[in-house]
């Protein structure tokens, strides 16, 4: 179906729409645990875990379900990634950050200079509904981090939803953009480029096998229509259950007896390959580096497709039932997010989304008040107030020191000292959450108390904090009034301000709360460590002590705290109390001068505390959920420590006498048993982190335990966190094996390996899977017989 010079050729693009609504609370930039994504901490890590990564090593198996081929579906595919969720692939899963990156460096090579990735309008808003200054720092955003990442400028950019109107198309083409996607309703009309004559046309009736030009008033940007009924039965029906299935339904669209080349583009959220429908990037693998090549396909891109079929007919959009927009998940244009058009009643045919009109009423109003602020508070700072807000995505990119001040450098009126750039970085931040407050997930729900409402308001909470800095007007009350309008369709929320006092405001996270924690945490630590700080607050520096008295333990010191974010520094005297029975309590003060000296003594300390204003007391209790998980674990800790000490001795008494009484057939207690068995998991979770250091010694104490195990008949504890720790110690021996390829390597990983079986462990191998491949691949034809047999073993088919 193609061939050379002068015959027709058929080409294939599949884009997948990566994307996960921000979820980090606006104080701490941190995601908390999300319960709805159980057994995972959060949705971010489950759907990394059932897509993101899947889908930069996809397996392409045998009859038997052999690994024959590991392919990165993102050096195949076209795709782009929401900004904030590759910020948060970068900080949580650098391997598949990379992996992501470097398709698409593959991917110029392959397509003559055209790479797979496209850029993303930064927060998700819907751009018909913003204003012309933001729609321009939204794009401005999105191509510099796209820059920052891809090490290129962007060929295509998506728009969220693919809302569009003809401004947003100017905004693109402004910016250097060449190209969007969007679907078949969104076309209005279509003639041949230089034609008079224009063709209304029908999703059913466009051509989406071309690309066409929409021609604006000062230049024009080239728009591909995906294909709508492929694309829908991709996302929703069965084709990706079975990658001939989805090669069969390929052919059938092809139209051989047309004239020119063709392109198949499908389009979907890039979720569905492996989170919506399980396995769906092997098939996606299957179909894009196999079948469809050996079919006479091309697999491309877009921007590849563009070069070799520039646009001969150009289109007039379609704006929507009012004029104001369109969309792809919306048939009302872009009422989904402003109204209540019935789109979305999550399953509940009584509800419904008036909500959505005075949510975003109250939100506009708000951003007004914000913009109005952040002009007349930065004009006098900086040589073009929203010049500098569009510049302030270089911050965003690198909190370092360095770009802070090289940012400044470009946009300050005059050298600022310090104070004065932390009041223009708090107008900034101010302005990245009202920003942040729009991210179209907020309304694209059943109800105003859902999750992605829930974290707009945050943002909107952030910014009204920070705002409190430079205006004396109560923004919150009147945002609360505006949303006391928003009614929930559940009763015992009554509406959004019940939502925002409920769920919002006891997320405010303050510097002393932050203090508070780290000093908590100090009385439980018996190996010194890092305590772990929210990644929006440093402890720059920080002096104490622990002490123990009347069987309680106290610390206490001072400590200085940055907030990375807007270089707000605090200095803080702390005391903390953990008394025996679990009570941990912690008093907080902020020295406004410079910070003095710390007291003398425990004593002293305890007497200010009592005697002096200005200290605040925090008790467990009042913490947030995840740092006070994070606590109790650590008491716990401290108590199961003292447990094993002392029941260590007593097990080696008696095992002896345990064996002898097991060989003449009587039964060992069964509390004994569950706290043998305890203590016996727990040493030897303990030799298989020592065989990092010494390897064959814990290898050996951890089988000669484990035997200990199955003579007394002791029941096994926590088979999960044994296999995930050998897991490891496989991936990093695959590792070491792959840098230096030894028979000494392979025995270790065979050794490892042995456990796991002898045990009944089932680890994940799909790291050391990975790890192992090119390995495998480059050596395949000469490979020795142990590397072959340790093939097999992980799965590969030999």
């Amino acid at each position: 179906m193609s061939g050379g010079r002068g015959r027709r050729r058929f080409y294939l693009v599949v884009h997948g729409h990566f994307y996960q609504p921000p979820r980090e609370n606006p104080w701490t930039e941190e995601v908390e645990r999300e319960v709805g994504a159980s057994p995972y901490h959060d949705w971010n890590q489950r759907i990394t875990d059932q897509c993101y990564r899947p889908n930069s090593a996809a397996r392409l198996v045998n009859g038997e379900g052999r690994i024959l081929e590991i392919v990165n579906n993102y050096s195949l595919m076209s795709f782009n990634f929401g900004p904030t969720l590759l910020s948060w692939l970068q900080r949580n899963d650098p391997i598949t950050y990379a992996r992501i990156l470097e398709a698409d460096r593959e991917s110029l090579h392959t397509h003559s200079g055209h790479g797979n990735a496209l850029a993303q309008v930064y927060t998700h808003l819907i751009m018909p509904l913003a204003t012309y200054r933001d729609k321009s720092t939204q794009v401005r955003w999105g191509i510099k981090d796209f820059i920052f990442r891809f090490r290129r400028k962007p060929e295509g950019m998506w728009l969220p939803e693919a809302a569009v109107d003809r401004e947003t198309l100017a905004v693109l083409a402004q910016n250097g953009i060449k190209f969007t996607i969007l679907a078949p309703q969104q076309a209005k009309r279509i003639r041949r480029i230089g034609g008079k004559r224009w063709r209304n046309v029908t999703p059913e009736s466009l051509d989406t096998t071309r690309a066409y030009r929409c021609f604006l008033k000062e230049n024009y940007i080239d728009i591909f229509f995906f294909n709508h009924p492929f694309s829908w039965e991709l996302s929703f029906g069965d084709l990706l259950k079975d990658g001939e299935l989805f090669t069969q339904r390929l052919t059938s669209v092809l139209k051989p007896r047309a004239r020119g080349n063709q392109l198949i583009l499908l389009a979907t959220d890039g979720e569905t390959f492996g989170h919506h429908k399980p396995f769906g990037e092997m098939a996606l693998a299957y179909v894009l580096a196999k079948a469809a090549p050996q079919r006479g396909l091309k697999v491309t891109n877009l921007g590849e497709f563009l070069a070799e079929n520039p646009p001969q007919w150009e289109v007039e959009i379609d704006e929507g039932p009012r004029g104001e927009g369109s969309s792809w998940s919306c048939s009302h244009g872009v009422e989904r997010w402003r109204g209540d058009c019935g789109c979305s009643t999550g399953g509940q045919p009584h509800w419904n989304q008036r909500w959505r009109k005075p949510l975003r009423q109250g939100l506009e109003w708000l951003s007004e008040k914000l913009k109005v602020i952040y002009e007349n508070q930065a004009k006098g700072y900086f040589k073009d107030v929203w010049w500098a807000r569009d510049e302030y995505i270089d911050v965003i990119l690198d909190r370092s020191a360095k770009c802070v001040d090289r940012f400044f450098k470009k946009v300050q009126c005059f050298p600022l000292n310090k104070d004065e750039k932390i009041k223009c970085l708090k107008l900034l931040e101010m302005q990245r959450n009202s920003m942040l407050m729009f991210t179209s997930c907020g309304w694209f729900f059943a109800d105003i108390s859902g999750l992605e409402t829930v974290q707009i308001l945050k943002y909107a909470a952030r910014a009204i904090e920070l705002a409190r800095c430079f205006s004396k007007e109560d923004l919150e009350g009147t945002f609360l009034k505006l949303l006391h309008k928003a009614r929930s369709n559940i009763r015992r929320y009554g509406n959004g301000r019940g939502i925002y006092r409920k769920f919002v405001k006891p997320k405010a996270i303050s510097a002393k709360l932050v203090i508070a924690n780290y000093s908590m945490h100090l009385p439980l630590q018996r190996a010194k460590g890092k305590i772990a700080q929210p990644y929006s607050y440093q402890i720059v520096d920080a002096k104490g002590e622990i002490k123990r008295r009347r069987g309680e333990i106290f610390s206490w010191g001072k400590a200085s705290l940055e907030n990375i974010f807007t270089q707000e520094r605090g200095d803080f005297l702390y005391l903390s109390r953990f008394q025996s029975q679990g009570r941990l309590d912690c008093w907080v003060k902020e020295c406004h001068a410079l910070l003095p000296s710390p007291p003398s003594s425990l004593e002293e300390l305890i007497s200010q505390v009592e005697t002096e204003r200005g200290w605040e007391h925090f008790a467990l209790e009042g913490l947030p959920g995840e740092w006070k998980g994070e606590i109790l674990r650590a008491m716990k800790g401290m108590m199961l420590q003292e447990v094993s000490r002392r029941w260590r001795g007593i097990y080696q008494n008696n095992l002896a006498l345990m064996l002898y009484l097991k060989e003449r057939g009587e039964t060992i207690p069964q509390v004994l048993k569950q706290l043998f068995s305890f203590l016996l998991t727990q040493e030897i979770e303990e030799g298989l982190r020592g065989m990092r250091k010494g390897f064959e010694k814990n290898y050996k104490f951890v089988n000669k335990l484990h035997s200990e195990v199955d003579m007394i008949g002791f029941p096994r504890v926590d088979k999960g966190k044994l296999a995930s720790l050998l897991s490891d110690l496989i991936l990093e021996g695959i590792e070491s094996l792959c840098k230096r390829v030894s028979e000494k390597e392979v025995i270790k990983v065979n050794m490892l390996l042995d456990l796991a079986d002898n045990w009944g462990l089932k680890p994940d191998l799909r790291g050391a899977q990975e790890s192992f491949y090119p390995l495998w691949k480059g050596l395949r034809g000469a490979i020795n017989v142990s590397l072959r047999e340790l093939a097999e073993r992980l799965g590969f088919s030999v």
